[in-house]
């Protein structure tokens, strides 16, 4: 295998979600140590300010595919990769709460309704 392909495995394991921010760094480190630091590109990142969303994720996929492949590149998208996925579960915990919130209101309207009959 070939820095480049390392570096689109990378990429499609970040996107994936199948790898976090602390992982991504060691294989940087590991691609590096194994190719050289040239198999990097010199590429400066220029990074939009959180909130950040799905388009801007596929933004960053884009400019990966048009050969941003600095470290730096890398450590942002699985950056934003991680926020966005820590922020999805978060948004699902807060659905959860608030169903499981009705499903116990409802039931302690039945109860008290069942009581006054």
């Amino acid at each position: 295998m070939t820095g480049s392909e390392e570096q689109m495995r990378l990429v499609t394991k970040i996107l994936k979600g199948e790898i976090r921010t602390p992982e991504v760094e060691k294989e940087l480190d590991r691609i590096s140590k194994q190719y050289g630091d040239d198999c990097f590109n010199s590429y400066e990142v220029h990074k939009k300010a959180k909130p950040w969303k799905k388009d801007y994720l596929d933004e960053l996929e884009l400019l990966g595919t048009s050969g941003a492949s600095s470290k730096e590149y890398y450590l942002h998208l699985a950056e934003v990769s991680d926020y966005l996925r820590d922020r999805s579960r978060s948004n699902g915990n807060k659905v959860l709460f608030v169903v499981i919130g009705i499903v116990v209101i409802a039931l302690v309207a039945v109860i008290i309704w069942n009581i006054n009959k």
